[in-house]
């Protein structure tokens, strides 16, 4: 008889894993996960067939030296209490395909100006290893394809807000929420709600969520971090983190008059320690080697604060213009007195860091060996360098809006340098970023530089047939505004080829909107406020828009003078 003693030994059952090459899956063995192709495949001399969208894998991020992927490495340095980060399965075919469209198409517009791979890298990982960060990135994703015009499964647990919320309940469940991975995990959660409250157009509630995270990245102390339980990755991933909601801070000045990033504020406000309060906008700890930059990455960083301060400036100008203005017969309450201008040292301090960060720019691009992070990352500098200038030499300049046309060389290489960057890579889909990057800068141009062919040119840049948009700034809208700012100063009928002088009275000084997109029935709208130069008075206006664009006839507006 045979022996069937084998047949007793109970079988050892182990759950299946999703993440395996199609080769293995095949062939039924367990498969190293390498990649491109795996160790397994190659050592037996057959071909690796590669891995399905649906595994999502361990992001091959580097961060402490040991060449391991960067869930390796944190299983390493992880304390027990906290448990490995495992890769979270999917709930199925729709799923798999919204989280593949997040990975090859949202992550890349999450900075699409200064485009950063490791940063790429730490949101995938936090998507495939963390529930709140996952749901957060299913609900941009099935948003942005909806933006996309794209096809979307209508039932509810496949809705945006479905996701939107869920990563709200879950984010509410961890049970630590003061550990630093707590902390790294609520931070991303809040910038995927940012850019997703970014492209539903719920402007308040993204910015309740930029304030929110802004104050949660400045709590982090070095003590919380240098937690002896703390691994190295979660140090560099929270570094990350706090340095995208430190560029969301001070870009917010491009569009929130009343904003004022966490680094302007007081140091006495602050409760960080010393070492980790932010630096503002003086140059002198920058660390530099040969006279220059040690990194594009920190040329970008030190021109942050030094356009945003500059915003601020022009900002609080703008809020003095407002307070000065007469009030309206509907409002008689005498108006608070008007905010004091900066003091001419201020200016000149400003103005010499410009000049600074120019030759040390120059200097980095002269030494640095390795090519940009992309075809835009330098054009774009360099634009909004040339802006600033411009801004910091006119505003409080006693010309007032005439001062404008001193500068019409520099808005013409400002114009050359937008197009390099606009142009670049014939981009047909739509643009999507919480980054702001050329079409504030734009908008100025054609508001600012008088020259008929210069704001046109602008405006053909707005209007380049794709849309973008940039937090709240939207090319589309901007471009139409820019549209009536013309027609108010050059009159109906003005040509490009026309030779004029626009005099002072007839300048737009300042120009606000709201954008009403139109709903239950109502039509889209603008609804504008603006100023001419040395008249106290504001002006009102309804702008309707067309269905298919922004195109309707400001015939179709009211005016109506305050």
């Amino acid at each position: 008889m045979a022996n069937h003693e084998w047949r007793k030994k109970p079988r050892k059952f182990a759950p299946k894993s999703r993440l395996g090459c199609k080769t293995c899956k095949i062939r039924r063995i367990k498969c190293d996960q390498s990649r491109p192709s795996c160790d397994k495949c190659r050592s037996t001399g057959r071909i690796c067939d590669g891995y399905s969208p649906s595994s999502f894998f361990a992001v091959d991020l580097n961060l402490d030296g040991t060449g391991g992927t960067i869930i390796q490495n944190m299983h390493r340095h992880m304390p027990p209490s906290l448990g490995p980060l495992l890769a979270l399965p999917t709930a199925g075919p729709a799923q798999d395909e919204t989280m593949h469209f997040f990975e090859h198409v949202s992550v890349l517009h999450v900075d699409e100006y200064y485009p950063s791979e490791p940063w790429r890298n730490t949101i995938m990982l936090f998507s495939q290893t963390a529930p709140p960060v996952r749901h957060a990135a299913l609900a941009l994703a099935l948003m942005h394809r909806s933006y996309r015009h794209q096809a979307v499964s209508p039932s509810l647990e496949h809705s945006p807000l479905f996701h939107y919320n869920r990563a709200i309940q879950l984010l509410l469940q961890q049970p630590e929420s003061n550990s630093p991975e707590a902390t790294a995990i609520t931070l991303l959660t809040c910038y995927l709600f940012i850019c997703f409250d970014h492209l539903a157009r719920n402007y308040v509630q993204a910015i309740k969520h930029l304030h929110g995270g802004v104050h949660l990245a400045q709590s982090i102390t070095s003590a919380s971090m240098g937690r002896a339980n703390t691994s190295p990755a979660i140090q560099v991933l929270i570094s990350q983190l706090k340095r995208e909601m430190r560029r969301l801070d001070l870009q917010a000045v491009t569009f929130l008059v009343d904003w004022k990033p966490l680094e302007f504020l007081p140091a006495e406000d602050l409760d960080a320690p010393p070492s980790l309060r932010p630096r503002g906008s003086d140059l002198s700890w920058l660390p530099t080697h040969n006279g220059a930059f040690t990194s594009l990455d920190e040329a970008a960083d030190a021109l942050q604060p030094l356009v945003s301060k500059i915003m601020c400036l022009r900002n609080l100008e703008q809020q003095r213009q407002i307070t000065i203005c007469l009030p309206s017969e509907e409002d008689l309450t005498p108006s608070p007195p008007p905010p004091s201008p900066p003091p001419a040292s201020q200016l000149q301090t400003l103005s010499r860091h410009l000049q600074t960060w120019s030759t040390l720019f120059e200097n980095t691009l002269l030494l640095q060996k390795k090519s940009p992070p992309s075809p835009t990352f330098i054009p774009l500098l360099r634009l909004h360098h040339t802006l600033s200038h411009i801004l910091l030499n006119t505003h409080y300049s006693p010309e007032g809006e005439m001062s404008y046309d001193l500068y019409t060389p520099q808005f013409k290489h400002c114009l050359s340098l937008a197009k390099e960057v606009t142009t670049s890579g014939n981009q047909t889909a739509p643009i999507l970023t919480p980054s702001v990057g050329t079409i504030p800068v734009l908008y100025i141009i054609a508001a600012k530089c008088r020259h008929p062919g210069l704001r046109r040119e602008a405006l053909g840049l707005l209007r380049r047939g794709v849309p973008v948009r940039e937090a709240v700034w939207d090319g589309e809208i901007a471009a139409r505004v820019v549209e009536r700012v013309i027609e108010i100063e050059e009159g109906r009928g003005a040509q490009e080829d026309m030779e004029m002088e626009i005099q002072m009275w007839r300048r737009v000084e300042m120009m606000t909107w709201v954008h009403h997109p139109g709903e239950d029935g109502e039509r889209k709208r603008l609804d504008l406020r603006y100023s001419f130069c040395g008249r106290e008075r504001w002006f009102e206006e309804v702008i309707f828009m067309e269905e298919g664009g922004l195109g309707e006839s400001s015939e179709g507006g009211i005016r109506r003078e305050e």
